[in-house]
């Protein structure tokens, strides 16, 4: 018999643990993966990023808002410019608006499918959505995909890396917390934003030195340039608390606040 498509049996497990990391794997359309993503989705407590080639599901456009709504104050993302659906379109603007809903601008390019949660906070759970699944009737009902949700604050953290240019590319301004919402495109991100041990920082090209200050002001690391536009940092040995990372560049100083420890 036929064994694609509406076809096939769930006969596959679905949990599985990767160097210590929780990993979900699921079919379409047999495992209701539109089911799996919104779930997903929904965990969200501080940010989504989505990046999907082709998004028609408006229940995924309601999981995005539902979690803005219930307080991930990020929701970003963008869809290919051929991603036609009115529909979501709407959904999501009207809550996100323009600026963080993007249309990529070159058609046929943008053939990502995959979405981070709560990239930035380590303590919630940061996971990435990707597989060959579009959100779309086809891939949900029809098509045989793949859906896989890696539970990791690394593999995250590295897809984030990835959007962020992409976002650019389609004229968005990279948010990585409340205090950065509004703010001019020179501000620069660090994250996972707590960190723990390691940060990642993406800033301006050209920066000569890195200071990390304790709230009374005092310098606490220096980290001498020149300082790459994107590069990883320790903070090992450093006391939990909060901390302001100064960007020195062209002798202007540029500032962001940083948590270090849960």
């Amino acid at each position: 018999g036929n064994t694609f498509g509406p076809y096939k049996i769930d006969n596959t497990p679905k949990e599985f643990v990767i160097g210590n990391k929780r990993v979900e794997m699921y079919f379409s359309p047999s495992d209701v993966v539109n089911t799996q993503v919104k779930n997903a989705l929904l965990t969200a407590g501080n940010s989504i990023n989505y990046c999907v080639f082709t998004f028609t599901r408006t229940e995924l456009a309601y999981a995005l808002t539902d979690a803005y709504t219930a307080g991930a104050s990020i929701v970003q993302g963008m869809v290919d410019d051929t991603s036609s659906a009115s529909a979501v379109y709407n959904i999501i603007v009207g809550a996100v608006g323009t600026n963080n809903h993007r249309i990529f601008p070159l058609p046929y390019l943008l053939h990502h499918k995959y979405a981070i949660v709560d990239a930035f906070d380590v303590n919630s759970d940061p996971m990435v959505i990707t597989g060959s699944y579009n959100w779309s009737n086809s891939a949900t009902f029809r098509n045989d995909e793949n859906t896989v949700i890696v539970h990791d604050a690394t593999i995250a953290n590295i897809y984030f890396q990835e959007f962020s240019q992409r976002f650019k590319d389609a004229g968005g301004t990279v948010v990585v917390s409340n205090e950065d919402i509004g703010t001019t495109p020179e501000q620069f991100l660090i994250y996972p934003n707590p960190a723990r041990d390691l940060f990642t920082l993406e800033i301006p090209a050209g920066a000569e030195r890195l200071e990390l200050m304790d709230v009374a002001g005092r310098r606490v690391r220096t980290w001498e340039g020149p300082i790459p536009a994107y590069s990883r940092w320790s903070i090992e040995g450093i006391p939990a608390g909060l901390y302001v990372l100064r960007v020195w560049s062209a002798g202007q100083a540029l500032s962001s606040r940083l948590k270090v420890g849960d």
